[in-house]
């Protein structure tokens, strides 16, 4: 008996005008309620109304759920965020100094400061990653941040690989918890007592110093 193999579905036609206008409007509220309400607990009603759609099921048709939302949001920034980190990567060179390593996982995160979109990017980013159930962001794991963890291993050989696994996980976690506390500052405009470029760099020696901390004595 033959067995006839099934039809490849047909590709779904890209979105029109108006359907990319509604889109970019529901991300709008999307990040704003997203940053201020908190990724799981913003209602899909409040979103839609904010965005002009009476509709409340335009979410789910444009991006079939938060989920899909949310790693909208996400991609908004993220996909910029991958590329200069990328850059950096190819500006270093053979530097494997960690203060320079760490250079690049901190700038391209760090420079979103500098809008108010960029700073509700940062909030909503540092929920993705620690609050248990949502997709880890694919910029924290991208091909640059695994070239990252490879140089890493290289400028600190005396460090075990899962300890330094541990501390590269620390790090993250400690800067996007530090740019949301920034993030939340901006918008609401208090005043700071440094500007971007020494928080960076205090924040690149920070973390510099947290992945080349001494081991215990016991695992050393």
């Amino acid at each position: 008996m033959n067995i006839k193999a099934p039809e490849a579905a047909h590709p779904l036609p890209p979105p029109g005008p108006r359907a990319l206008a509604t889109m970019e409007k529901l991300l709008d509220s999307a990040e704003r309620l997203f940053a201020q309400q908190g990724v799981l607990t913003a209602s899909v009603r409040d979103i839609t109304t904010m965005a002009g759609q009476r509709n409340a099921s335009a979410m789910h048709y444009h991006f079939g759920g938060r989920e899909g939302l949310v790693a909208a949001v996400l991609a908004r920034h993220g996909t910029r965020v991958a590329q200069d980190r990328a850059q950096l990567m190819t500006e270093l060179g053979n530097d494997i100094h960690v203060a320079s390593l760490m250079r690049v996982v901190v700038e391209p995160l760090a420079h979103r400061l500098l809008d108010e979109t960029g700073c509700r990017y940062l909030l909503i980013l540092e929920q993705c990653l620690t609050i248990p159930g949502l997709a880890a962001p694919a910029t924290l794991h991208d091909e640059s941040m695994q070239g990252l963890r490879d140089r890493l291993q290289k400028a600190l050989t005396w460090i075990p690989a899962h300890v330094l696994t541990r501390r590269f996980e620390f790090v993250i976690a400690a800067l996007l918890g530090a740019l949301a506390v920034r993030s939340r500052a901006r918008l609401d405009t208090m005043k700071l007592a440094d500007s971007d470029a020494v928080y960076i760099d205090d924040l690149v020696e920070m973390l510099a110093a947290a992945m080349a901390a001494p081991l215990p004595l016991l695992m050393g």
